[in-house]
């Protein structure tokens, strides 16, 4: 038996790295799985970064143009979190480290393939995933093998090898450096059976390595809690593979690697039976949410007909599944069904409006019109939630392809739906990526102001009628982007008036964060947050503000507590600020720019002076200095830098005699500096503490 510790980065689902776990734990192998990271999004951004590493979105269900910068964009790692990655291999000992990556970290990944290199010298480590299978130069300076393609049996034969004393060199599928050339062993055949679910699953051992600290998990990480995701959501497929190569996608791309071979197939079934197991083993184990990972939930209609029936009496789950819309208009009783079963949430991929674009660019031959349709039969659905997806900041789409994507967006329905706009980011391996890298200037789009003007104009579309819209279209060349931002805010889907204090819903929050809302207010309050809970239809900030006011009003007539309240917690959370909630309080950390709305909101002390402290986790060049914060628009006169016990913090006094009665205050931190413009990671911050003094 060989000890084998897995590695995944900011990823939760891990399902390529868990069928790779399933298969060395049927076999007999100890398997450890490391989720480094944890996803988040941070909703908070009123701009684009100048390079992200993640695709960024618009979502108009999230509060006024707040862009959700993703992953190591949200929040990246830090020295402290590779040296808890390091300890934890160093206990480990294991003989065989794989490692699962994407192309988006492959300019990050240098440190981090340098500390799992020094952790464990002598182990034989292995990387796969998109990013080494298309930038194998990046890793095997680190690694001593890249998997290219599906990797669970190549990492069961390499686990066989180690445990043997033998080499693995020859094992089909992998890439390794000798003599300073590139050895790349012919592919595998694709795997012969689908390791998705089998019960060893619950013998895997499982660490989170977040916040510089490295914690035990159970088998579905329900004892950590994922924003935005759900401690008890699930994720799944019910087959492997992809009906589509789309050219701005990694998968497509890794399916022509398999060109030439005749038994595999773009997209494989699992056995009905296996998946069904699967649901009701997590059922009986805790989960409430099923998503659906499958880019369509395609197979054949009877197929899915039974599965769905049956996924009603055995599982009984609300779920989130993409079907394929030509399949369903076809056969519209699939949608019935899917419905019928649990489905609450779907997406209509529609990338570009423009049919030209979609398949000539995008290489995803699906006519706008069969989308157009499938959008009015889901308005037959009132439960379900619909999304409509449009990839923005595409260099190719040209001023007619532009009309034709706002012609589209004029047609569909909007009935429980939303429109998510995600702007092009051409990952390594790509189609798109290649394509734009040999095309010439004048074939490309390149002016940003245009891009990001076109992308106002797409959700203008989206919210107003032809009265509104077409004279605004009009005027294109005299707008500019901050007036089309004005008027976007006037007719945004959410309530302007709480935008401020909507950065992400209650109901998404962790239980451990909603249980220190509950407990830093009195019982009428609680309640009232246990019954905003349990109504996510009737959600209203405004609301529970006024809730709030009320109940303050009452805790003016009770004596102090002997140690001031603060509240960081979600309600009052400004969107400007990060989201991470691993401290007592719900307080966060996120990176400060000048401009960028890092905006806090907390409660009002009823005592005497305060002392504000924020720590400061990293500064870039002499940033440090240059903190500055803003109260309730204000500048505090003494603010300042200080060092305790080898820690940095930005410090400022709190007088609540000077706050006007005010309940709830206003933080707004920045850089003070016109050179730091252009610079928008500068300075991170962690938690915040209010201390008497």
């Amino acid at each position: 038996m060989a000890k084998v510790a897995l590695i995944c980065m900011y990823d939760n689902r891990a399902l390529g790295l868990s069928l790779v776990a399933n298969c060395l734990r049927a076999a007999g192998h100890s398997v450890t799985m490391i989720h480094f990271k944890l996803p988040i999004i941070d909703n908070s951004h009123d701009s684009y970064l100048p390079n992200p590493t993640h695709y960024e979105t618009i979502n108009t269900s999230d509060p006024f143009y707040s862009i959700r910068h993703y992953f190591y964009d949200a929040k990246p790692w830090v020295a402290g979190d590779l040296q808890a990655l390091s300890e934890l291999l160093n206990s480990l000992n294991p003989s065989v480290v794989g490692l699962s990556t994407r192309s988006a970290l492959d300019e990050k990944i240098d440190s981090f393939l340098t500390c799992v290199r020094n952790a464990v010298p002598e182990a034989t480590i292995v990387a796969g995933g998109f990013g080494p299978t298309f930038s194998h130069d990046v890793y095997l300076e680190y690694v001593d093998y890249v998997c290219v393609g599906e990797g669970e049996e190549v990492m069961l034969d390499i686990v066989n090898a180690v445990e043997r004393n033998a080499s693995p060199d020859d094992i089909a599928g992998l890439m390794y450096l000798r003599g300073g050339k590139v050895i790349r062993n012919e592919l595998p055949r694709h795997p012969r059976e689908s390791h998705f679910f089998n019960y060893a699953t619950t013998s895997i051992e499982h660490f989170v390595i977040e916040d510089q600290k490295c914690v035990p998990a159970d088998p579905l990480l329900q004892n950590i809690q994922l924003e935005h995701y759900g401690s008890n959501q699930y994720f799944t497929m019910l087959g492997k593979g992809c009906l589509f190569d789309c050219s701005y996608c990694c998968a497509g791309k890794q399916t022509s690697l398999y060109k030439g071979d005749d038994s595999f197939s773009k997209r494989r079934l699992r056995q009905m039976g296996s998946v069904l197991e699967e649901l009701e083993f997590v059922k009986n184990y805790g989960m409430s949410y099923i998503t659906f990972l499958d880019s369509f939930l395609s197979a054949p209609a009877e197929y899915l007909l039974t599965f769905f029936r049956e996924y009603k009496k055995r599982v009984g789950l609300p779920f989130f599944a993409q079907l394929f819309p030509p399949q369903v208009l076809k056969r519209p009783e699939i949608v019935s069904a899917a419905v019928d079963a649990g489905m609450d949430f779907i997406v209509v991929g529609l990338q570009s409006g423009s049919d030209r674009i979609n398949k000539i660019i995008f290489n995803r031959p699906l006519p706008n019109r069969i989308n157009i349709e499938f959008s009015e039969m889901l308005q037959n659905y009132p439960s379900l939630k619909v999304q409509y997806h449009l990839i923005t900041h595409n260099p190719f789409v040209d001023e007619e392809a532009f009309h034709e994507s706002l012609d589209t967006i004029r047609q569909l329905q909007r009935n429980n739906s939303h429109l998510i706009l995600g702007r092009l980011e051409p990952f390594a391996g790509t189609e798109i990526g290649e394509r734009i890298k040999r095309a010439s200037p004048s074939e490309l789009v390149a002016n940003r102001e245009v891009m990001d003007k076109r992308t106002l104009y797409y959700l203008l579309r989206f919210l107003q009628d032809d009265a509104d819209f077409l004279p605004l279209l009009k005027r294109f060349d005299d707008m500019t982007f901050e007036s089309l931002r004005e008027i976007a805010r006037d007719c945004w889907p959410i309530n302007k008036d709480e935008c401020g204090f909507a950065a992400v819903e209650l109901g998404n929050v962790g239980l451990d964060l909603y249980e220190v809302k509950r407990n830093v207010f009195d019982e009428p309050f609680s309640e009232a947050i246990d019954t905003w809970q349990r109504n996510p239809n009737q959600r209203s900030m405004t609301l529970l503000n006024q809730l709030y006011n009320k109940n303050m009003a009452a805790l003016d007539e009770q004596p102090p507590a002997e140690q001031p309240s603060v509240d960081l917690s979600q309600p009052f959370l400004g969107y400007g600020w990060g989201n991470v909630h691993k401290n007592d309080l719900g307080q966060s950390w996120r990176w400060l720019a000048p401009g960028a709305g890092n905006t806090l909101f907390l409660t009002a002390p009823k005592h005497g002076p305060m002392l504000v402290k924020a720590h400061i986790h990293t500064a870039t060049d002499d940033s440090i200095f240059k903190i500055r914060v803003w109260l309730d628009g204000d500048v505090p006169q003494d603010q300042r830098i200080v060092e305790e016990n080898g820690c940095f913090y930005h410090a400022f006094p709190l007088d609540p005699a000077n706050l006007k009665n005010r309940k709830l205050i206003e933080l707004r931190y920045g850089i003070d500096d016109p050179k730091w413009d252009d610079a928008p990671r500068t300075v991170g911050m962690t938690k915040i503490e209010v201390v008497q003094t």
